[in-house]
Formats: C-alpha cells, sequence, structure tokens
C-alpha cells in the first residue's frame, strides 16, 4: 500500500485545504471526509485492512447522489465545495499511485483558488500561500537537493507576476458565484432599506396566486 500519510508536503498541504474549504462544507460532508480520512488512516496503520476499490466507488457514486439531493446541483459555491472536498477525502482513500499522487495536488491547487475565488479576507493568505508552497514543493522529486530552496526560489521570481495580475485585472463574476452575491429585491419591502435600493427594485413577472369566483366574475 502507498502510504499517503507519510508523505509530509502532499499530506500537510492536502489536509490543510480540506480543512480550509472544509469550514464553508455541510456538516455531514465533513464527518463523512472525516470518517473516510480515519478508514485510510487505520488502514495504513494496519489496525483494519483497507477498503476494495469497487466500494471505493460506490461511495464516489453515493458522495455525487448526496450531494445533488441536498443542494440540486453541482453548481454554486456550496455545492462545489462540498463535491471537491468529497472527491478529495474518496482520492485519498484510494491512494495507490503516482497518478492518485499528482491528482491529490491538482485538487489542493483547485480548493486554495476556491476559497478565493468566494473570501477575499487578508487573514487567508499566509495560510493559503503555504499550503501552495506545500503543493509546489510536492511535485519535485523527494530525493532532489534542495527542494525547498527550489520551491521558494521559483515563488518568489512569480510574484511580480503576481503582483501585477491582481492590481490590472478586477474580479470576475463567474456565473455559478453569481447566486451568492448580494441579491436584488424582487418587489417588496425588507425591514431596512438603504439610499439608491429602490433604483435597483424590479418586478418579477412570476405568478403569485390564483383566484377562482364561483358566483360572479369581477
Amino acid at each position: 500500500m502507498r502510504i499517503f500519510f507519510r508523505k509530509g508536503p502532499l499530506c500537510f498541504s492536502t489536509l490543510a485545504a480540506l480543512a480550509l474549504v472544509g469550514t464553508e462544507v455541510e456538516p455531514w460532508a465533513l464527518m463523512l471526509s472525516l470518517v473516510l480520512l480515519l478508514l485510510r488512516y487505520g488502514a495504513e496503520k494496519k489496525w483494519w485492512f483497507p477498503l476494495p476499490p469497487w466500494m471505493v466507488n460506490i461511495l464516489s457514486v453515493v458522495s455525487l447522489g448526496l450531494v445533488f439531493a441536498e443542494f440540486k446541483t453541482f453548481l454554486g459555491q456550496e455545492a462545489s465545495s462540498t463535491l471537491l472536498v468529497l472527491l478529495c477525502a474518496l482520492r485519498i482513500m484510494d491512494f495507490s499511485s503516482e497518478r492518485d499522487e499528482k491528482l491529490l495536488i491538482l485538487l489542493g491547487f483547485i480548493l486554495v483558488a476556491l476559497k478565493f475565488i468566494f473570501s477575499v479576507d487578508l487573514y487567508w493568505v499566509p495560510i493559503g500561500a503555504a499550503i501552495f508552497l506545500g503543493l509546489w514543493r510536492s511535485l519535485l522529486p523527494e530525493k532532489m537537493e534542495s527542494p525547498w530552496r527550489i520551491t521558494l526560489s521559483a515563488a518568489l521570481k512569480a510574484l511580480p507576476a503576481v503582483a501585477i495580475l491582481f492590481f490590472i485585472f478586477p474580479r470576475l463574476h463567474v456565473p455559478w458565484a453569481q447566486s451568492f452575491g448580494n441579491n436584488i429585491p424582487i418587489s417588496g419591502m425588507s425591514e431596512s432599506i438603504s439610499p439608491g435600493d429602490i433604483s435597483n427594485l424590479t418586478m418579477s413577472q412570476q405568478t403569485v396566486f390564483r383566484a377562482e369566483f364561483s358566483e360572479y366574475n369581477p
């Protein structure tokens, strides 16, 4: 069995990326991911036998079904975050080859990027940067001389380009993220209102109710 929990940078970075996004998913998805990780850890410690691949495939299908049953879609912040967290935990559960290692690194990058698409809080920046460095380090061969020096050197060389792109390009409004912004009221008034809200008020064409008159037509 290929050992996941002994791969320092990969293990730390992947679990940190899961924790980073796991705080925003449904509790049942987080608990299921933790159970999958515990099963993998126990199998590596030889406390019990690892799950066979066919069972992992069944769990993957069940996870897809649970996400769709919960959100009725795979798009959107909550649905996509929940799906990616479960897929990452399932991939760790079935970790057995170098291909799985590369896929976990890719999922880790996607999880961190997903966090910053929907959140611009500055206190997540150092955590995300540390996870990115760990994932970059995981791409290098384990026997390479001074891997962290090479990783830090590459990161420093990329900083000017990152700073330029950050200040030049505004945040993009992606279709699957629009529903999580500030919703424009359709009709009626809420308990509080700010200047300018009335200009954004739009009328809905949806049917509110239907009435039938049995004796006469008004």
